[in-house]
């Protein structure tokens, strides 16, 4: 099964980086850039945060996108819904590695919490994290991949 999940994290924007694009983690066609090159990405994140003062605060969104190992995707299959997934955060600059060392691939963004188009912090609330899993979902099942079945709302009235 599929699932999204938001990681919390300390580690500065330069850590964050080197972890997730580690060569015996990843491969390099494994990594790319949305809104920035992959090689230099760490360079254009920061330059956006300097060209708009926003260098305090929560400096980027990580987000990891796991798969089931029975689901027999390739790593590149499994790299393209990352991208597509990337693609959701408009204006947004965004890292994307999959990692290919455990049993289940996963793909790792690292989201920049500052717009290169007008320096706006990003802004995710409960409902777009949601909106973030359902449109993972939705790529999920396009390649093929198991996705956690929602829960059916339960609706009881009760007559007074």
């Amino acid at each position: 099964m599929s699932i999204i999940e938001a990681i919390s994290s300390k580690a500065n924007l330069k850590t964050i980086i080197s972890y997730v694009t580690q060569d015996k983690k990843t491969k390099a066609n494994l990594i790319t850039g949305k809104d920035c090159l992959a090689e230099s990405s760490l360079e254009e994140i920061l330059y956006t945060k300097n060209l708009y003062h926003k260098n305090s605060g929560r400096q980027y969104i990580h987000i990891i996108q796991s798969f089931n190992s029975k689901d027999n995707l390739s790593a590149e299959e499994i790299h393209k819904a990352g991208i597509k997934l990337a693609e959701k955060f408009n204006g947004y600059q965004v890292l994307v590695a999959t990692h290919i060392d455990k049993n289940h691939l996963h793909n790792h963004l690292i989201i920049n919490s500052v717009s290169f188009e007008n320096g706006y912090k990003i802004q995710m609330s409960k409902k777009d994290l949601q909106d973030l899993k359902d449109y993972s979902d939705k790529l999920c099942l396009e390649i093929g991949a198991s996705v956690i079945p929602k829960k059916r709302e339960n609706k009881l009235y009760k007559k007074k």
